[in-house]
């Protein structure tokens, strides 16, 4: 994220430097009352888990840790101008996303630990509502922040599963708040529009059942991911 961060302060920087010697682009673009365009970009996805109860007890698993995974996203921006400073929108999107979750487990036949493994693939159908905030546009360049929510829902959900009894199961419903930033860039054909923001997952995805082993050691996950975006705006 730092790098990130970084190649985004550059880029505007030298955007500034040359939109400062150069004319407006699409001067009549904020008079529009709506506009739609598309966005596509990269996330990175992990869970946050919370231990059940007993969990300190349990002498069969004895430590669980999770790690983020690489996905993508495409879906289309529906933008709707509420004041000269507001705007409110929708992105309805696909996402694909990834998480793991690992679990150290004592096995007393052999009296070994040994390492099971979770990847845990999502495909998401993802319905942002958002309200941005946006600053004074200098030439062609604009700052802006944004904040809201998405209802998401997992295609891939593991919840309906019949196979073995070491799988974790997840309900297909989530909804999350979120919270970024990003930049307008105005060229006379279009406008380009990086954006970073963090979701956080408010509900429970975990399909709890008593029968499986890893499934009861957990009381809750939830989800959290960080986005980076280019949306192209007409």
């Amino acid at each position: 994220m730092k790098q990130l961060f970084f190649f985004l302060l550059n880029f505007c920087l030298l955007f500034l430097y040359d939109g400062a010697k150069a004319q407006f682009n699409q001067l009549d673009h904020d008079r529009k009352q709506y506009y739609f365009g598309i966005n596509g970009g990269v996330n990175n996805s992990r869970f946050r888990y919370f231990p059940a109860k007993d969990f300190i007890t349990n002498d069969t698993i004895l430590q669980m840790t999770t790690t983020s995974g690489i996905g993508a996203h495409i879906g289309l921006l529906f933008n709707y101008k509420l004041s000269k400073r507001f705007d409110t929108r929708i992105l309805p999107s696909i996402v694909f996303g990834e998480k793991n979750l690992q679990f150290r487990v004592h096995d007393f036949a052999i009296n070994k630990d040994s390492t099971a493994h979770f990847n845990i693939q999502n495909i998401y159908i993802d319905v942002p509502f958002q309200f941005k905030l946006k600053s004074d546009r200098v030439t062609d360049f604009r700052f802006y922040m944004l904040g809201g929510g998405k209802y998401a829902y997992d295609l891939a959900s593991l919840s309906k599963s019949r196979k073995a009894d070491k799988l974790i199961r997840l309900t297909p419903n989530d909804f999350a708040l979120e919270l970024g930033f990003g930049f307008e860039f105005y060229f006379p054909l279009f406008i380009l529009a990086p954006e970073v923001k963090i979701s956080q997952g408010m509900m429970n995805v975990l399909s709890p059942d008593k029968n499986l082993i890893f499934s009861r050691s957990l009381d809750a996950l939830k989800s959290r991911t960080i986005t980076f975006s280019l949306l192209i705006e007409g």
